[in-house]
């Protein structure tokens, strides 16, 4: 069944849905750039720019990267990277060489895999402060007490160019997602369901054959950072796919519950699409975490309708 609507698919129970993208551009012995792609902030601030990563010397330069305001964090200008902060696995920055005190913007970020010369898409992770002010009179890192402090909600940084038009047949991630069904902080948030952060194997939204990949039989972890883990048992979520798409088949990976799904051309739903209803009860299999003992991760298959 296909119905044309603006990327908003509402449903309820809990539900693992992956959509940030990931793939790999030829390597490079020289910095590579990295821009960031849909970067939204818990407080509805975004962030949008780009900086330059050299995985041989590990060091950052040419970083300008703005946020905007939300509810928490006012948003300002980044252009200078605190080197004793910053490797492969993230980066800290604030506006300027100082002076500093407590009330010196600091934004940070954290990868879930390392940046490498292979360049790529990495999903940005979503349990540490992402945005506040420094910690003390030599910015030595971010304030955890706050406010101001926001945490990313979505969003990756990607060397890859942005495909002016989807693929036919290809997989089209959602691009975001609010609900009313809550999320269990700091590793539980919604943001997870749309990062690929869980993923085994990841795709590129636009690019990759959406049959090519399920006949991979990809699996999703779940465990800390890698599912959203709603505080209600049902409820509603609206993934936004970012435009109005022609949308075939969807795929799923969760652990339990019952949906209902509709689609719709804008956010209103005021005149939705019904498509039905879904078990997504799965079977799975957990193992514990071979880096923590106190964590098991479990395995969901992914289920298609």
């Amino acid at each position: 069944m296909s119905e044309n609507f603006r990327g908003y698919v509402r449903r309820g129970a809990l539900i693992v849905l992956c959509g940030t993208i990931f793939g790999a551009t030829a390597a490079s012995a020289s910095p590579i750039v990295w821009n960031l792609v849909g970067v939204i902030f818990d407080d509805g601030g975004t962030a949008s720019g780009s900086f330059a990563y050299d995985a041989a010397t590990k060091t950052y330069s040419s970083v300008n990267i703005t946020t905007t305001a939300g509810s928490q964090v006012p948003g300002t200008t980044y252009q200078v990277v605190r080197d004793f902060r910053s490797n492969a696995m993230g980066f800290a920055a604030v506006p300027n060489l100082g002076p500093f005190n407590n009330f010196t913007p600091f934004l940070a970020f954290n990868f879930y895999s390392p940046l490498t010369a292979s360049g790529g898409t990495i999903p940005l992770f979503n349990s540490f402060p992402a945005e506040g002010t420094c910690s003390d009179a030599g910015c030595g890192g971010i304030n955890f007490n706050g406010p101001p402090l926001r945490f990313v909600s979505f969003g990756s940084v990607s060397t890859l160019p942005t495909p002016s038009a989807p693929a036919p047949g290809s997989i089209i991630g959602a691009v975001s997602a609010t609900t009313n069904m809550g999320a269990r902080a700091p590793d539980g948030l919604l943001g997870n369901a749309v990062n690929q952060g869980g993923l085994i194997s990841h795709y590129i939204s636009g690019v990759t054959d959406f049959d090519t990949y399920m006949a991979s039989d990809p699996l999703h972890n779940r465990g800390p950072n890698y599912a959203w883990e709603p505080t209600s048992s049902s409820g509603i979520v609206d993934f936004n796919l970012g435009s109005v798409l022609s949308i075939g088949r969807m795929a799923v990976w969760n652990f339990a519950g019952q949906v209902h799904l509709y689609g719709s051309v804008d956010a209103s739903f005021l005149s939705p699409a019904d498509l039905g209803s879904f078990d997504l009860n799965a079977s799975y299999t957990c193992t514990q975490d071979p880096n923590n003992p106190n964590i098991t991760i479990c395995q969901a298959p992914v289920r298609k309708f």
